[in-house]
């Protein structure tokens, strides 16, 4: 299973992979709307790693599962 973090770590990862910044509140749009997963912990969300991969460089993702021989 993919590693998880919080929304303020996703952020963090956000901004230091892709050189975006967004705010904690377009998280949980995006989980609401299925563009990202993850669960909640207590009062807490966990996003999976690969969702955020997967949402913000999806050609990156279509590309290697065309290589593995799998649909894009």
């Amino acid at each position: 299973m993919s590693e998880t973090m919080t929304i303020n770590q996703a952020s963090e990862y956000i901004r230091s992979e892709f050189d975006e910044s967004h705010h904690s509140s377009n998280f949980y749009r995006w989980l609401r709307e299925g563009k990202i997963s993850g669960y909640r912990v207590g009062g807490q969300w966990r996003i999976y790693k690969d969702s955020i991969n997967a949402f913000f460089c999806p050609k990156s993702e279509n590309i290697s599962n065309v290589l593995d021989g799998k649909p894009a």
